[in-house]
């Protein structure tokens, strides 16, 4: 692997991808920003999103499928299911996806 072959090809990938990231999580900074602030709009704006949607899952009757889908996918039950496709993979000798795969679902 030479000097030239990383400034040609890997460097633009790699500003490119950071340049990408940053402009993608900009907002998500802002956002988190006015929020530690309590800044009063997105308070309030998210007050009426939680009482909008706790209203239409009250009057429509979603709170049972709603629990149940909580339950379904708590965590440990996503683990346990996951196991077995990450063994298969790890067996078919995609062991960088494998890999990819328990880490996300554990970070996340």
């Amino acid at each position: 692997m030479s000097g030239a072959w990383f400034v040609r090809v890997v460097l633009p990938r790699l500003v490119r991808g950071a340049l990408a990231a940053a402009v993608l999580c900009l907002p998500v900074v802002v956002l988190a920003v006015l929020v530690t602030r309590h800044w009063s709009p997105i308070v309030d704006a998210d007050q009426r999103a939680v009482l909008a949607a706790t209203n239409v899952t009250r009057e429509r009757g979603f709170l049972p499928a709603l629990e149940a889908w909580q339950w379904w996918l708590h965590p440990m039950r996503v683990y346990i299911a996951a196991v077995p496709i990450a063994l298969w993979t790890w067996h078919r000798r995609l062991r960088g996806r494998t890999i990819w795969g328990v880490v996300t679902m554990l970070v996340g």
